[in-house]
């Protein structure tokens, strides 16, 4: 019957599933809203950052769209993408310093290492934090984006060489210019500007003076106090022994220093694609010096000449390096009877009378080690130092000294042969 009441409570009970529905609506609003406030709707004129996963590069264009501060405190990363530069990723020490530059407000600006007498390329301009004093997600999701299209803006064709060679003081004194707080390095240091040609000199080059003839000639950077954090040094496409490595870390220690800067080395990272040549075709050629020992033929006996930067570490007597002593006693392995003159031979720096027992101690540590390597006993092996008393080049001219004279007269020769076709006392032939 329709007087039991039932169907106004059937009325009743659709009235309260529908308030119910409208709650639940109403709840998700507010929470959307919530999202909204808390991700930060600023209604920014800046450009769309396109927040979201993964840096594109359609992304890492519009947070490159902003401006930086007229007065901001720069961050400059020196780029080398020349032909010797082993291909790499950011390297993580850099990575570290760009975090740390941004949180300290920073403008970030790129340089691109080119050839001698040729500017610098110049790369990318930008904060580093796009929203200071912005703590919301959206601002946090823009600097880390920042940071991950770094990797992507060192790649721009803008920051590739045009001339032969490779000129990391030019990049270095470009940056200087900005009166940065710091500057970031990557490059395998394999310099070939003028008065630190490294295919002329040498890696083992007498630091100090290096660095003094750059002042001189009026061509060191002037870096007024800024930080200089260097990753990748000695990482080049023709992979460095560690005597290079170690001059090349000496050197720049030294020409850093005059320069006004404090320098640390990043050796946590080493790429695994040293020695690779992969990606560096139409590139200009950027010459290295060359490791490999010089054969030099004679009459009678024949002779290795290693330059001692392929074997020792600046200024030292202990052997760090064997690759071309290696080819040194597998030719007179082959050869018992034979008679080897292992003569040292130093640059003309320094006092005189230190030169000879010098250069007598790395011939010894030579011995030492073409043993080691195989050389029997049946070998007879016989140790000798000159000092600078037989340079190959003079290396004084009108005065001034000639580095790369110096760099030919620093040697190991190993003189070998039959017993009587070799005299302790003879020269190698010139080569």
């Amino acid at each position: 019957m329709s007087t039991d009441g039932r169907a106004p409570q059937a009325h009743s009970t659709t009235g309260r599933s529908t308030t119910r529905w409208q709650r639940r609506a109403l709840i998700a609003l507010l929470i959307a809203v919530a999202v909204l406030l808390t991700a930060g709707c600023t209604g920014s004129t800046q450009p769309d950052d396109g927040v979201g996963p993964g840096p594109s590069a359609a992304r890492c264009e519009s947070v490159a769209g902003y401006d930086p501060e007229p007065d901001g405190r720069y961050e400059v990363l020196i780029v080398d993408r020349t032909a010797s530069q082993a291909p790499r990723a950011m390297p993580p020490a850099v990575v570290e310093r760009l975090r740390a530059a941004q949180e300290a407000d920073r403008t970030l600006m790129l340089i691109g290492v080119d050839g001698p007498g040729i500017e610098p390329r110049l790369g990318r301009t930008l904060p580093l934090d796009p929203m200071p004093e912005k703590t919301s997600r959206r601002a946090d999701d823009v600097r880390t984006l920042v940071l991950d299209c770094v990797q992507t803006w060192i790649e721009d064709d803008g920051l590739l060489p045009t001339a032969t060679g490779s000129d990391q003081l030019a990049a270095l004194a470009a940056a200087g210019r900005q009166q940065p707080e710091e500057i970031l390095v990557i490059s395998d240091g394999v310099s070939s500007s003028r008065l630190m040609d490294l295919a002329a000199i040498g890696y083992d080059s007498d630091a100090a003076s290096v660095a003094a003839a750059l002042s001189s000639a009026g061509v060191l950077p002037r870096l007024g106090g800024a930080t200089v954090l260097w990753a990748g040094l000695g990482e080049t496409t023709l992979a460095l022994s560690e005597a290079a490595r170690a001059g090349l870390e000496t050197l720049w220690t030294h020409v850093l220093a005059a320069a006004g800067s404090t320098a640390s080395f990043d050796r946590r990272f080493q790429s695994s694609e040293a020695g690779a040549t992969a990606g560096f075709d139409g590139l200009p050629e950027d010459p290295m010096p060359s490791e490999e020992p010089f054969h030099l033929e004679g009459a009678g006996a024949s002779c290795f000449r290693l330059p001692s930067g392929t074997v020792f570490g600046p200024n030292s007597t202990e052997v760090v390096s064997t690759a071309g002593l290696e080819q040194v006693a597998a030719t007179l392995t082959q050869h018992p009877g034979w008679v080897a003159v292992v003569s040292g031979h130093v640059a003309d720096y320094g006092p005189v009378d230190g030169q000879v027992p010098f250069s007598e101690a790395r011939a010894h540590a030579v011995v030492r080690v073409l043993r080691d390597l195989g050389v029997p006993e049946s070998v007879e092996l016989v140790a000798l130092g000159y000092g600078a008393t037989r340079p190959v080049e003079s290396e004084w001219v009108d005065g001034v000294h000639d580095e790369a004279a110096a760099a030919k007269n620093r040697r190991v020769d190993v003189l070998y042969g039959d017993p009587a076709s070799v005299d302790p006392d003879m020269e190698c032939a010139q080569g």
